[in-house]
């Protein structure tokens, strides 16, 4: 594996394949299904949402607890819903009609572990299209994963079989959990031991090499994991702030479907590509209003693919 670590600069960002056409109907440029939010957390299916549409995606679906259906039909009406309860135990089952019909499924931002959470995350990764459709697994997603490694053993399954476009968006803490979890298949715990960080550092270089999956290590220096392993040299102190997150799992879900329609072949720097914008607008953010009082907001606000 190449384990060299390559930038991405302004002028790349310029001339990628970003596909566009000026005769394209909404279904062309995407359909993205965001499966985010939960009982008592609004804003991360919202920011997630959002961000799918001002990054390029051409309709977004929304599914999410029934909390959220009066915030959210005020608030982003180009959308559409779906919702559930907690107590719909047959709801995930109604999921199925909607999965094959989208490009990108972005799955996890506030979406909780509550069994109906984890009846969601099932329902993606068993039902997915892995020959065609990209999935974003972010958050409560990768918590739901690192709990069961049954489940995570058929997600690889599925994806070393296909033609697949799957990526984990991991910050520090989620991806501690799941190398702890997934220890015994990637040899990052020894004799017991707690996790060093050199035994994290090799859980995730390994990654992509075991499970054909893109890693993105969420933090000051994102690393793209992937054939090749991309820096991230964009953002700053001031995205330290919640719902910067969600912001990212968005934009991958509305610039993704694009860079590929386009004919990037390496899925990786597609996913750098939407790293770098997400940090591109923290900067133009932080020019703003400063780094001191930041929002995920003010990060939405300068979207620029």
């Amino acid at each position: 594996m190449n384990k060299e670590l390559y930038t991405l600069t302004a002028s790349d960002l310029a001339s990628a394949p970003y596909f566009f056409d000026r005769t394209a109907h909404k279904g062309l440029y995407g359909r993205t299904l965001v499966v985010a939010g939960s009982k008592d957390i609004y804003g991360a299916c919202f920011f997630c949402a959002i961000s799918a549409y001002k990054s390029g995606a051409g309709l977004v679906k929304i599914v999410t607890h029934e909390n959220n259906r009066i915030s959210l039909q005020h608030d982003l009406p180009e959308a559409m819903f779906s919702f559930y309860e907690e107590s719909d135990a047959g709801f995930a089952d109604d999921l199925l009609t909607d999965i094959g019909t989208f490009d990108t499924v972005v799955i996890g931002p506030g979406l909780s572990k509550a069994a109906v959470s984890v009846k969601l995350v099932e329902t993606v990764i068993r039902n997915a299209d892995y020959d065609r459709q990209i999935l974003v697994f972010d958050a409560d997603a990768l918590n739901i994963i690192a709990d069961n490694n049954l489940l995570f053993d058929e997600l690889c399954d599925k994806v070393k079989s296909a033609r697949s476009h799957v990526v984990f968006t991991p910050h520090e803490g989620e991806l501690r959990r799941l190398c702890k979890s997934l220890q015994s298949s990637f040899d990052a715990k020894e004799n017991g031991r707690a996790l060093k960080g050199n035994e994290l550092d090799r859980f995730t270089e390994t990654f992509y090499e075991h499970t054909e999956i893109v890693l993105v290590r969420k933090g000051a220096d994102t690393i793209i994991y992937g054939k090749k392993r991309y820096l991230n040299t964009t953002g700053n102190d001031g995205m330290a702030t919640a719902g910067s997150g969600d912001v990212l799992a968005g934009i991958m879900g509305g610039a993704l479907h694009r860079y590929i329609l386009g004919g990037e072949t390496d899925f990786a720097k597609a996913v750098a590509y939407c790293v770098y914008i997400h940090g591109y607008a923290g900067n133009l953010a932080r020019d703003a209003i400063g780094p001191i009082g930041m929002m995920a907001r003010d990060i939405l606000d300068h979207i620029m693919v």
